[in-house]
This record gives structure tokens, C-alpha cells and sequence, in this order.
């Protein structure tokens, strides 16, 4: 007898034996059938659960049900808590951001976003180790994400971790994967902090060998590169030929400008502002500059017309009233940082910064009872914001006491400065500076030793620490100075020289290291501030009108302004106005023929050091219509702020000098005819020059 069930069945013979016989393909097809409606339900009721209760509306049922797709479900939940993490930074909830993005970033490494903020977060609290880490953490990741990879770079160059970013641009470099784009990112970082270390002829040959005189940030660097080697006509030749091309290039008009400052070329430098206006007439920059101007060439009535134009169209823009009151303030105008701090409070929140330019601008004027009253009068109204600007009040108490001849009270005011935690560097440099003016260098190296105690990268601090240590003859601690500065991007030929003078006396002959330290000077000052573009044997100089001529000497070698480390801006630069303290005055350099006459061009040379030389003539130069490839700011250093601001960096080859004859077609034929003296040398190039007037 048979008896078949769902499951089983039952067999009974004739002398009454039973036999069960399992389905299995039924009981397997069961199983597996209840085990995908349990999976199916569980995965129902998280799904449910995380889009209800866990506010996650964006997570995907196929992304939980799924085992292979958990990953994505991953990565879409770390989006999600890093877009909490925006929300709660919106609305000043920081700790509770701060964890989701750690979450966050942690669940989906491939957010570019969070990993930037998450190290902005480690910035804000001073751990730009952690920073690093993280950044560092998401390039297996981000290797194609050009704004990723440019916000590392940049991130790597301000905190001068140079032989990190040497390491990474060369892994990326030798990895054929990557656009040409891609690698020329690469390419011009890894450019730049060659230039940094004084690499240039290394500097030079990735320019060359990837192109970057295309783009408009490769051009600047290589103008920065010209102006090093000592030739500043060429760099901003080449600046000024790339806005034929680009005309919209607003960096470029940027770095043109301090290209002027540092030549004191004033007319030049007025002229690059209108043309910056005209490029942008919303921008403040342009218009910030004009004030530095007229200050500068004391225009009191066209000044006081620009401030009114001024402030009639930027009176609602925070940052271009922040600009203007740092303006007031390093200028000493106490009127004018009145009148922008009445502003700055009628924003909601209000703007901080002015308040505290107006006892600056009151300290620049020589004011100092008045800059101590406004202090007390901040204090007593405002017991909570004068804690928070704790350090910058007592800088500012402490160089007021010294201008009124109180020293103990000075003394106590710079004791509490320096017992703050957390001290900037910025702002210990700006008091310092302020103390230096007035002839107080004790204090002030006394500052500058804690500046540099605080962020051992910061080459201002330690270079101008060693000039009052030079200027004191205090050599207690100058031997370690030295080491210290000798290790760091380029110092400046004009400080190591006058140490090496300064040890070299007989004042110091029984220094300990004074040996040691001049041989390493020896080796620093030996390496030359322009490499010899086209070698050649001596010749002796031809009759001419004496000028003077473009050379390698260290007179002509101006080393980059060392840049402030950056906070929590880490990834931003900004063009802004330069500061009023100086416009160091250079005298311009020409290039001149045989016969001593200076060429009038403006185009740009790329790579002189690929030229051959000889004493013999140059070939016949090649009269051609050349058009160049199209080829993308800066800030000024604020004194005693409660914020930082930091700067963008940008071959000389016979290969194409173009110029733009500024006389008659057959004056620049019998110029051009004329062989061209590089540096003592007769360059064998071949010259393009356009018919077009300069």
C-alpha cells in the first residue's frame, strides 16, 4: 500500500513492512523557498528600518537583499552620513559632524568630499598630521580625481611637505594609467616644488616634456622660474605675451603685479590694475590696489576719492571690508578702520576682524594712549569676545606700552601673550615686526624664537629671527638657526651672506662651530642664484652704453616670499592686495645686442640653457608669424589678524623667441640681424618675431 505525502512517502508491503521514501527535490525546493522569504523578509524589515527610524530614504532595497552589492550599500551610507555631516556643520553642530564624517569617510573612502572636510575638521584642530593621513589615505581611490588630486598637492606645498609630494608626483608620473590631463596636474606640482627646492633645471624639463607653457598656471611658473635665474624682463615678457592668448587670465594680471612691486616699477604696476578693472569691474582687488598706490605715492585727494568709490560699491562684501580695514590698519589711518569697523557690525552675525585693525591702525599712527583706551573699551563691553582674541589684544597692549616708554608693563602684557596655548605663528610675527619698528629687537626676537618653537616649517620667523640675531651679534643660538634655515626652501642669499661675514670676523674666531658653519655657507652661497644659461670661454666686453645687462650675480637673485602655513583653508588661494609695507624697489634689467642697444620686445623665451653657444656668429634668425599655445593668486601677508591668508606658484628655450617689435618693421630686422648676448654669451636661437607693434 502506497501513501505519498507532501514530503514523504509511505510504503506497505503484503507482510506488513513499512518504507518511507523522502522527496527531496520537494523538501530542498521547500527549503530553499522558506530560507529566500526569511532572507527576503529580514532584508525587508532593515530596509524598512534603516529608511524609517535611521532617516537613510536613499538606501536601496537591492543593495541589502543582495550579498555582492553590500559594498554598494556601504558606500551609499557613508554618502549619507557625510551628507548629515554638511548638515550639521550648517547649523554649527560640529562634534556631531565630526563623527559622521569620520563614519562616513570610513563606510564610501571614494568621497572626495568628506575626506576634504574631515581633514579641514583635523586642521581646525591642529593636527595636520591627522590631515595628511587621511588625504593621503584616499589617493588609491582618487588617482583620477583632478580636484582631489589638486586639493592633496596644494595641501602637501603649504605645509612644505615637500619630499612627500616629490614621492607622490613621481609614483603618479611613472604610472601609465591617467589622462594627459591628468598627468599634467602631475606634472606641474611636481614642477613646483622642484622650483621650491631650487631644482629648476628639473623644474624646466617637466615643463618641457609635458607641456605646460599650454596652461596658463605652467606659464607663471615658468615666468617665477625666468625671474629667479635673473631675468625679470623675460618673465614678465612671457606673462605679457600669454594675455594675447588669454586675455581673461586674471592670475596672470596677479602675478604681473607682484612682479612690478618687486621691481618698483610703480606706472607699470598702476597700468596692470586698470587692466585688471576693465577684466573685472565687481572685483575689489584691482581697486584695493589703486589705494596702496596713491598711498604710496601720498595722492592724499585721489585717495580719499577711491576710498569713497570704495566703499560706495563694496560696502555690503565682507571680504572686501576686511581687505579695505587691513588696508587702514597698516597704513596707520584710524578714521578709515572706524568707518569700516560701523560697517562690518551691521551684518548679522557681525564682522570681528575690523574691530580689532582700528587699534592697529591707532598703533601704525603712533597713537598709543588712544589704541590702549579702545582695548579697555572692547574688554569692558565685550568680556567673551576679547577672551576669544586673548593673544591678538595683548600683541597689540604690548607694542602700545613700548611706543608710551613703559617697559615693565609691556613686559607683563608680552608674558601673558606668550603663556596663551595654541599660539599662532601669524600672529607672533606680526607682533614681532610691530616691536621691530619701534626698536624694541629683544622682545621681538624673543616672539620670533616662540613663532618658530611653534611651526619649525615657518621660514619667515626663522629667516627674520636670524637677521636681528645678526644684527645683535648674538650668536648664542645662531648656529642652529642657521642649520635650520640652511635645510629650508631657498633661503634668502642675502641673509647667509651676511652670516658668513658675520662669523667669518675675528670677533668669532673661538664660535665652536664656526668652522663647520662656514664651510656649510660656502656650500650654500656656492650654488648660484642663476645658473649660466649659455656657457661659453670669457670674452671682453664690447663698447656700448653702459646699463645695466641680464646676468647670474647674487644681485639679481631674489628668492620666493616664504608663504605662512595654512589653517583651515588649506585648499583655498585667493588673490588679494599686497600689503603697504614696502615695494622693494629693483632696478629693470634689458637685454642688449653686441652693438649695445637695448631690444624693445615684449614675447617670451622658452628653455636658453637648450641653446648652443659659441664665439662664433649665430645662424640667420627666422622671420616667422608664430602664435602660441593657449596656455588658470596671491595673498599679502596681514598683520596681527585673527585669520591667515597664502600663494600660488606658475625653460627659457632658444627654441622660440617671439617678440613684438615696438619700432618700425626695419628697425627690428636690423635688431633682429643683430646677434643677441645672453648673459655674456651669444645665444644660437632662432628668433620669431610677429610684424605685429608691441
Amino acid at each position: 500500500m502506497r501513501r505519498p505525502t507532501f514530503f514523504l512517502i509511505f510504503d506497505t508491503d503484503g507482510e506488513g513492512n513499512r518504507t518511507v521514501s523522502v522527496r527531496w527535490g520537494r523538501l530542498a525546493l521547500t527549503v530553499l523557498g522558506l530560507g529566500a522569504v526569511t532572507w527576503t523578509s529580514g532584508a525587508l524589515a532593515v530596509w524598512l528600518f534603516v529608511a524609517r527610524f535611521r532617516d537613510f530614504p536613499e538606501a536601496k532595497f537591492a543593495d541589502i537583499l543582495f550579498p555582492q552589492r553590500w559594498p554598494a550599500y556601504r558606500a551609499s551610507q557613508g554618502d549619507h552620513y557625510i551628507a548629515q555631516a554638511d548638515g550639521f556643520v550648517a547649523r554649527n553642530d560640529y562634534l556631531s559632524a565630526f563623527a559622521k564624517l569620520r563614519a562616513g569617510v570610513a563606510k564610501s573612502p571614494r568621497n572626495a568630499h568628506g575626506r576634504i572636510l574631515l581633514a579641514q575638521f583635523y586642521l581646525a584642530s591642529r593636527r595636520p598630521d591627522l590631515a595628511q593621513d587621511v588625504l593621503l589615505a584616499g589617493l588609491p581611490y582618487l588617482q583620477r580625481d583632478r580636484a582631489y588630486l589638486r586639493d592633496l598637492f596644494r595641501f602637501l606645498l603649504d605645509f612644505k611637505e615637500d619630499a612627500k609630494l616629490q614621492a607622490v608626483t613621481d609614483d603618479l608620473l611613472r604610472s601609465p594609467a591617467g589622462t594627459a590631463e591628468d598627468r599634467r596636474l602631475v606634472a606641474y606640482f611636481a614642477a613646483t616644488v622642484a622650483f621650491f627646492r631650487g631644482n629648476y633645471d628639473q623644474a624646466e624639463d617637466l615643463i618641457a616634456t609635458h607641456r605646460l607653457s599650454e596652461t596658463t598656471d605652467g606659464v607663471i611658473l615658468q615666468a617665477r622660474l625666468d625671474w629667479e635665474r635673473g631675468y625679470p624682463d623675460i618673465a614678465v615678457v612671457r606673462l605679457q605675451s600669454h594675455l594675447q592668448h588669454a586675455p581673461d587670465a586674471e592670475s596672470i594680471y596677479v602675478q604681473l603685479g607682484q612682479f612690478y612691486r618687486e621691481r618698483g616699477d610703480l606706472a607699470a604696476l598702476e597700468k596692470n590694475a586698470v587692466q585688471r578693472l576693465a577684466l573685472n569691474p565687481l572685483s575689489h582687488a584691482p581697486r584695493l590696489e589703486f589705494l596702496y598706490l596713491h598711498d604710496q605715492r601720498r595722492h592724499s585727494a585721489r585717495l580719499g576719492q577711491e576710498i569713497e568709490t570704495y566703499l560706495r560699491n563694496f560696502s555690503r562684501e565682507p571680504a572686501a571690508l576686511l581687505a579695505l580695514a587691513e588696508f587702514a590698519a597698516n597704513t596707520g589711518r584710524p578714521a578709515l578702520a572706524t568707518r569700516v569697523n560701523d560697517l562690518a557690525r551691521a551684518f548679522n552675525p557681525p564682522i570681528e576682524g575690523p574691530a580689532l585693525m582700528v587699534a592697529e591702525a591707532h598703533i601704525v599712527a603712533r597713537e598709543y594712549r588712544t589704541a590702549l583706551n579702545l582695548i579697555a573699551t572692547y574688554t569692558r563691553a565685550s568680556p567673551e569676545w576679547a577672551k576669544q582674541f586673548t593673544a591678538v589684544l595683548n600683541g597689540l597692549q604690548t607694542v602700545a606700552l613700548h611706543g608710551l616708554g613703559q617697559p615693565d608693563e609691556a613686559r607683563l602684557f608680552l608674558d601673558h601673550l606668550l603663556a596663551q596655548p595654541d599660539l599662532r605663528a601669524d600672529n607672533l610675527i606680526a607682533v614681532s615686526n610691530r616691536l621691530a619698528a619701534i626698536g624694541v629687537r629683544d622682545q621681538a626676537r624673543v616672539l620670533l624664537a616662540r613663532a618658530f618653537a611653534a611651526d619649525p616649517l615657518n621660514q619667515a620667523a626663522l629667516t627674520q629671527l636670524v637677521r636681528l640675531e645678526l644684527a645683535d651679534r648674538d650668536v648664542d643660538l645662531l648656529p642652529g638657526h642657521l642649520r635650520a634655515l640652511m635645510k629650508m626652501r631657498k633661503p634668502s642669499r642675502d641673509v647667509l651672506q651676511a652670516a658668513a661675514a658675520h662669523l667669518g670676523s675675528d670677533l668669532n674666531l673661538f664660535l665652536a662651530p664656526q668652522i663647520e658653519l662656514l664651510a656649510a655657507l660656502k656650500t650654500a652661497l656656492a650654488r648660484p642664484p642663476a645658473q649660466k644659461i649659455c656657457p661659453s670661454p670669457p670674452r671682453p666686453a664690447r663698447p656700448g652704453p653702459a646699463g645695466p645687462r641680464l646676468g647670474t650675480t647674487a644681485a639679481n637673485h631674489r628668492a620666493p616670499r616664504p608663504r605662512p602655513p595654512a589653517q583651515a583653508r588649506a585648499f583655498n588661494t585667493s588673490a588679494s592686495a599686497p600689503s603697504s609695507r614696502s615695494f622693494c624697489a629693483r632696478v629693470p634689467t634689458v637685454i642688449r645686442s653686441h652693438s649695445g642697444k637695448p631690444y624693445g620686445f615684449t614675447g617670451r623665451v622658452i628653455n636658453p640653457r637648450r641653446c648652443s653657444a659659441s664665439n662664433t656668429a649665430p645662424p640667420s634668425p627666422t622671420f616667422t608669424s608664430r602664435k602660441f599655445p593657449r596656455p588658470g593668486t596671491n595673498s599679502s601677508p596681514s598683520a596681527m589678524k585673527p585669520s591667515p591668508s597664502r600663494a600660488s606658484p606658475a625653460r627659457f628655450s632658444c627654441r622660440t623667441f617671439a617678440t613684438n617689435a615696438s619700432s618700425s618693421s626695419a628697425a627690428t630686422a636690423a635688431a633682429a640681424a643683430t646677434p643677441l648676448t645672453l648673459n655674456g654669451c651669444r645665444a644660437r636661437c632662432t628668433i620669431a618675431i610677429s610684424s605685429a607693434a608691441a
